[in-house]
């Protein structure tokens, strides 16, 4: 095997252990919450959350990730803390001290979020499968390398 070629393989082998990596690990994230809050839009429970806090995160003049911190009670009074990265639509509308509904697994109330702000969506579908995708081209830039070099 010559130098360029040898040079080329351990190329093919870095991207495609990369893509591999980052495809698996993004789908597996959104499928994890993908799951997550359908099954909290099918079986969990509605509450009043109350506002604490709004923050947002922005490189120069452009809003990147709009946040917020707030709490809710469940039925036997126990009190909630959650934090929330929400779209900057639904960000503005809310007010520091105003209340809204939380969605939340009765399992696990920590599985939570603010009404209209599940992951359960088509583009969150659609981004996964995306995902699944780059992954698979990591493992023909792997399989590439691990093929015998019929032509050198």
């Amino acid at each position: 095997m010559s130098e360029k070629t040898s040079r080329r393989s351990l190329k093919e082998l870095a991207w495609g252990l990369g893509l591999l990596s980052f495809g698996c690990l993004v789908t597996i994230s959104g499928w994890r919450d993908y799951r997550r809050d359908a099954n909290i839009e099918r079986g969990g429970q509605r509450a009043e959350g109350h506002l604490k806090r709004k923050s947002f995160i922005h490189i120069y003049d452009t809003v990147v990730d709009c946040y917020i911190d707030y709490w809710f009670a469940l039925p036997g009074g126990e009190r909630i803390e959650a934090s929330q990265k929400i779209s900057e639509s639904h960000w503005q509308k809310m007010r520091e001290g105003g209340a809204f509904t939380v969605m939340y697994s009765p399992a696990d109330p920590r599985q939570n979020y603010p009404l209209g702000e599940s992951n359960a969506t088509i583009g969150t579908l659609i981004g996964t499968g995306v995902c699944a995708i780059i992954a698979l081209v990591g493992v023909v830039f792997i399989a590439s390398f691990l093929r015998p070099q019929m032509f050198d």
